[in-house]
């Protein structure tokens, strides 16, 4: 009977009744959501116990996400340079490094990269330029904070900004006394800005 317990079949239903089930004093019980392990860990397929459950917008698929680097001079036919496949959970942008490093190694990198919104933020785009002297190019995201969703509420567009010295002027005129550098709870850059 240990013989069957070590076939890959039924090791991956073991792994499967443990994210559901919980076997205590001879007593089967199913876990609650907040016992589950994230859904990300989920095994989804007996025959591919990596594939993941991905969403975007309002298509879905169980499987992997697989990012396509392409070749998209006039000059030559438009060829797939990098292909990237990574699980189906993993956001967008976690894929651009990778890809850049990998286009860097076989000598494709383009001076220009256009991408998905899902793959630009500030960060990146610096980050593309320094470590690769690439002009990363894509759509920003729009401003995700309550005061752009509200109808007369003040979000960052309707500030001026004066990166040299450092000062911001609102909508009435008054400007900013305190400009620092600092990091968020993700630990990413940020600029505090503080009025009198």
């Amino acid at each position: 009977m240990e013989w069957l317990q070590k076939l890959p079949a039924i090791q991956t239903l073991s792994e499967v009744w443990k994210h559901q089930y919980r076997c205590e004093q001879e007593q089967v019980t199913r876990l609650t959501p907040k016992e589950m392990p994230p859904v990300g860990e989920w095994i989804r397929s007996p025959y591919d116990t990596e594939v993941r459950y991905g969403k975007k917008r309002s298509f879905e698929w169980i499987g992997y996400k697989v990012h396509l680097s392409e070749y998209c001079g006039d000059d030559l036919p438009h060829l797939i340079t990098q292909v990237e496949t990574v699980s189906a959970i993993e956001q967008d942008h976690h894929a651009l490094v990778p890809i850049q490093a990998d286009l860097a190694a076989k000598g494709f990198l383009p001076e220009q990269q256009l991408v998905a919104a899902g793959y630009i933020s500030a960060k990146r785009i610096l980050h593309s330029r320094e470590t690769h002297g690439i002009d990363l190019m894509g759509p920003v995201h729009s401003d995700p904070s309550w005061q752009a969703r509200t109808p007369g509420a003040l979000d960052v567009e309707h500030f001026q900004i004066d990166w040299q010295q450092q000062r911001i002027t609102c909508p009435q005129g008054q400007q900013s006394n305190a400009w620092y550098l600092n990091r968020d709870a993700k630990g990413e850059s940020i600029v505090q800005i503080f009025f009198p």
